[in-house]
């Protein structure tokens, strides 16, 4: 399993508001898994597959190739609440 360093998204959001927007995390609070993230890396925002949901903490497998990032596709990754930037349900 990887251990990128990810993006906290509520901080970038906070330091930048007309550029970077983050859902609530009443709004979080509801992704399951086999929804789909949107995290950042080493400046490459990129998707990750919820596969696991802890709490505030989750686990998931990168879904797509990166050009920036160690990481691969399938790669599996631990995340929280806060590093999320966008979802898909």
């Amino acid at each position: 399993m990887c251990k990128p360093s990810f993006m906290n998204a509520q901080r970038m959001a906070r330091l930048y508001p007309e550029t970077f927007f983050v859902y609530s995390y009443e709004e979080l609070s509801l992704l399951k898994p086999g929804h789909q993230v949107k995290v950042c890396s080493n400046r490459e925002r990129f998707w990750v597959m919820i596969t696991a949901v802890e709490g505030k903490r989750f686990t998931g497998t990168v879904a797509n190739n990166l050009v920036w990032n160690d990481l691969a596709f399938g790669d599996t990754v631990k995340f929280t609440m806060t590093n999320i930037f966008d979802y898909q349900m």
